[in-house]
């Protein structure tokens, strides 16, 4: 089998001949589900999502990309990027290694990209090794720790960000997570960001932007990022400070001039070369 994104790995049966699976693409899949010792679980499910959105276990977003219609894949997948600790009650036991065997029935890429839409396409792209591993803290964690409770273990199944989740859980959750499990959510958040670029009532954006402030941890959350995530963040910030129709464009900018452009407010400057 090779090994793809996450540590996925997968075995082509059938090459297709159709439109290729990238990043974006909105996909219909028909599939069988098969615990490792070779015991089918479903038969014949159907299946669409868009790759990139996480609409489904990571496991089979990431092991479905690079097909080609009319193939086949089989695509083992790990726990923690399938099921979890919690499994599916009478189907996937607990920490089960599953297998998807996949048939691609469709895959539709929108003719031309928007800039919004490319944007966040860049931000999955410079978060994708942290998306793949498993947070630490979780946004549901974060919000029991804010009421002083102890934080859940990650469980795939319960924590798919979609958009129902990361309204529940970050306006009160984002606060508490670590470096590492920020980062495992920005991507997400920011594509939730700019999707509701002109929702004057977003919590969810307004917790974004509110952990992109300073001053920084210690250790440091603004101060982990890469260079590429880093403007990643400023193109973002840029967006939801002067677009039009951008409804936090104040915010936005108080972010911006406080730490991310050249000479920001609160950012201290990197320590100056020493000769010698």
């Amino acid at each position: 089998m090779r090994r793809g994104r996450g540590g996925v790995e997968y075995e082509e049966a059938t090459v297709g001949t159709g439109a290729t699976a990238a990043r974006g693409a909105r996909v219909q899949v028909r599939y069988n589900l098969f615990l490792r010792r070779g015991e089918r679980v479903q038969r014949d499910q159907v299946a669409a999502f868009r790759l990139g959105q996480r609409e489904v276990v990571a496991g089979l977003e990431y092991g479905v990309e690079g097909m080609r219609v009319g193939g086949e894949r089989r695509i083992r997948v790990g726990p923690h990027l399938a099921y979890g600790v919690r499994g599916v009650p009478g189907v996937v036991p607990a920490n089960a290694v599953v297998e998807f065997h996949v048939v691609l029935l469709e895959s539709e890429t929108p003719a031309t990209e928007d800039p919004i839409d490319a944007l966040a396409a860049r931000a999955r792209g410079a978060f994708e090794s942290d998306v793949a591993a498993a947070p630490k803290v979780t946004l549901r964690g974060g919000e029991a720790l804010d009421s002083y409770a102890t934080a859940p273990p990650f469980e795939a199944e319960i924590d798919v960000p979609s958009d129902s989740y990361l309204e529940r859980y970050t306006p009160c959750g984002l606060a508490h997570l670590d470096a590492a499990s920020w980062r495992h959510y920005l991507a997400r958040l920011i594509d939730y960001a700019l999707a509701h670029l002109d929702d004057p009532g977003s919590a969810v954006t307004d917790a974004l932007l509110w952990s992109l402030r300073p001053p920084d941890r210690e250790p440091p959350r603004l101060g982990s990022l890469s260079a590429e995530q880093e403007a990643v963040v400023v193109a973002v910030l840029d967006v939801l400070a002067f677009d039009p129709r951008s409804a936090c464009q104040d915010l936005a900018m108080q972010v911006l001039e406080e730490y991310w452009v050249p000479g920001a407010l609160y950012r201290r400057p990197p320590p100056a070369a020493t000769s010698g």
